[in-house]
């Protein structure tokens, strides 16, 4: 699915997270939410690591991306997650949403923007904000 992380940033200081980029990890708090689009059920057949992202507000390109882009390819960092799971004798479930991981950095929308991610053949997904 395609796919736009909703992210608080708790009014960051950026140039100090560069200097301690795994108090980002560590903290795991910037995920709000996710708007999802349409599952792609035939997905096999798509090279996820080529794909290109594209995000776009009001219709504007503001940034691309390619599945490799996520630790060299998007299901690498499944793989990671799950086997960071087992490793702690927990697992994901059936049905369980995870997001691999960003194409495009993060941008900063304001109320009445749109904001869309096309996802090459796995589909696009909206969000206006209000």
């Amino acid at each position: 699915m395609p796919a736009l992380e909703l992210a608080g940033d708790r009014n960051a200081d950026y140039a100090e997270l560069k200097k301690h980029p795994l108090m980002l990890a560590a903290d795991n708090g910037w995920n709000e939410g996710v708007v999802i689009g349409e599952p792609v059920h035939d997905w096999r057949g798509i090279d996820l690591g080529a794909l290109e992202g594209r995000a776009q507000i009001n219709a504007k390109d503001v940034g691309t991306g390619h599945g490799r882009d996520v630790m060299g390819h998007p299901l690498d960092a499944l793989a990671w997650l799950a086997n960071n799971l087992a490793g702690r004798g927990l697992g994901l479930w059936r049905g369980d949403v995870v997001i691999t991981g960003s194409l495009v950095t993060s941008k900063f929308p304001k109320a009445g923007d749109l904001v869309r991610f096309e996802a090459g053949a796995l589909g696009a997904v909206g969000l206006q904000v209000d």
